[in-house]
C-alpha cells in the first residue's frame, strides 16, 4: 500500500489561542532619579528577616518585585509583603537583595505596604550593603519623599532612597520596625546600581 487517507467529521479546527501580550514598561515611578539599572528586575535573591509571615499580606515575597504600584491610600490586602510573625519582638525589620557578585549601589525605590492597627511600617530607615558578609550603612542618603517614620495613616507611600555610591553583593532597608507587632510592610522593593560613565 503506498498511501491511505481517511476524512471525516468535518468542523474548523479551534482558534489558537492569542498570543501572549508584551511585557509591560516598568511604572515611570520606578525610573531611577539618580541612575544605575534595575538589578532586582534581572536578578537578585530577595532576602527578609522573615520569610514565613503569619500576617494577612501576599505570603509570596516576590511581590515585592512585580511592578505593580498600588496608589497611595489603598487598601488592598495582596498587593504586598509583611513581615508579621506574631507577638515576636524585634529591635530591627529588613528586606532586601543577595547576588552572586558584587555591584555599585546608588538608589533603593520602595513602596510600603499596608499599615495596619499594630505596624506595617518603620520607625527609623536605612540602607545598608553587604561587604564582604558585613552589612555597611549607606552614606549621604536622601529620601524622597521625607519618610515620615512613624504611622502616617497612609499605605503604599512611595520613596526614592538615594545615597553616595557603594559597592556590594546585597543591599537591603532596614530600621526599627513600628507598632506593637514590631513588623514592616513593602509593596514593591527595586535596587539601581552599576551607573554608567
Amino acid at each position: 500500500m503506498g498511501e491511505l487517507r481517511v476524512f471525516g467529521d468535518c468542523e474548523e479546527p479551534p482558534p489558537l489561542p492569542p498570543p501572549p501580550p508584551p511585557p509591560l514598561p516598568l511604572p515611570q515611578a520606578l525610573t531611577p532619579i539618580s541612575c544605575g539599572v534595575d538589578l532586582s528586575a534581572t536578578g537578585g535573591e530577595i532576602i527578609a528577616q522573615v520569610t514565613a509571615p503569619t500576617g494577612v499580606s501576599n505570603p509570596d515575597i516576590n511581590v515585592i518585585r512585580d511592578g505593580v504600584l498600588p496608589p497611595a491610600g489603598s487598601l488592598e490586602l495582596l498587593l504586598g509583603y509583611d513581615t508579621f510573625d506574631g507577638v515576636n519582638a524585634a529591635s530591627e525589620g529588613w528586606i532586601g537583595y543577595a547576588f552572586d557578585s558584587a555591584h555599585e549601589w546608588s538608589e533603593v525605590f520602595f513602596q510600603e505596604g499596608l499599615h495596619f492597627i499594630n505596624g506595617g511600617w518603620f520607625n527609623t530607615l536605612t540602607v545598608e550593603v553587604r561587604q564582604g558578609g558585613v552589612w555597611v550603612e549607606v552614606t549621604g542618603l536622601t529620601i524622597t519623599p521625607a519618610y515620615p517614620a512613624a504611622d502616617n495613616g497612609v499605605s503604599y507611600e512611595a520613596f526614592n532612597l538615594t545615597f553616595d555610591p557603594i559597592s556590594g553583593d546585597g543591599i537591603r532597608i532596614i530600621g526599627a520596625p513600628g507598632g506593637t507587632a514590631d513588623f514592616i510592610s513593602v509593596a514593591e522593593l527595586r535596587v539601581f546600581g552599576d551607573c554608567l560613565p
